[in-house]
């Protein structure tokens, strides 16, 4: 499902090149806009959503939030904050079976053995803070929990009007581990708190 979405948007990049990943989700959040009771569409974003199949990107986006929802046995119709609390919730009961020893590999050859799981073996290293990419002046302190994370994210990316980087915002903390700050991006994303971008430059600006 993921890949058809993908498909997608590439499909409409290759049809128009002006139809780039920033374009096509202001043109979704302007046909979600519209059909909630906003502002209609003009003709000329009528037109655009034709050659870029908005409709199409929106209804994949609805088959994953839903296919997304069975998987975690939640309700489709959950609100931003209360998809955000269960998550929260559910990190934090993941948090305590990790700190018990018991961690939930996403494919079976990478299961931790028993042994390991109850600690009678040396655990697998956890990957160290990112040393690529030298912090800024004034970079923050990452923090510990997971809201935390995310109101810290969202308090260096908005306030800019430019889009950030990935290694801009990687600076802009001390002690983030790459692949956390990616996937607290990638959520914010999701949420529509952030806007992943192409142009100028590949990165996120403020939602």
């Amino acid at each position: 499902m993921a890949e058809r979405l993908d498909q997608h948007r590439r499909d409409a990049q290759a049809r128009d090149t002006k139809a780039h990943l920033t374009a096509q989700y202001n043109a979704l959040a302007r046909l979600r806009e519209a059909q909630s009771g906003g502002p209609p569409l003009t003709p000329a974003e009528r037109a655009a959503q034709g050659v870029m199949l908005t409709a199409v990107l929106a209804g994949l986006h609805d088959d994953l939030d839903a296919a997304v929802a069975e998987a975690y046995g939640w309700p489709v119709t959950l609100t931003d904050e209360e998809l955000l609390e269960r998550l929260v919730a559910l990190n934090a009961e993941r948090a305590a079976e990790e700190a018990a020893g018991t961690v939930r590999y996403l494919r079976p050859e990478l299961q931790a053995s028993a042994g390991e799981q109850l600690g009678l073996v040396r655990s697998r290293e956890a990957p160290e803070a990112d040393d690529d990419a030298p912090e800024a002046a004034g970079a923050v302190p990452w923090p510990k929990e997971l809201m935390q994370q995310i109101a810290a994210v969202l308090a260096v990316v908005r306030p800019r009007a430019a889009p950030w980087t990935f290694a801009e915002i990687t600076r802009a903390f001390k002690g983030a581990r790459r692949e956390t700050l990616r996937a607290q991006l990638d959520g914010l994303t999701l949420m529509g708190q952030l806007v992943a971008v192409t142009e100028p430059v590949e990165g996120w600006r403020r939602g």
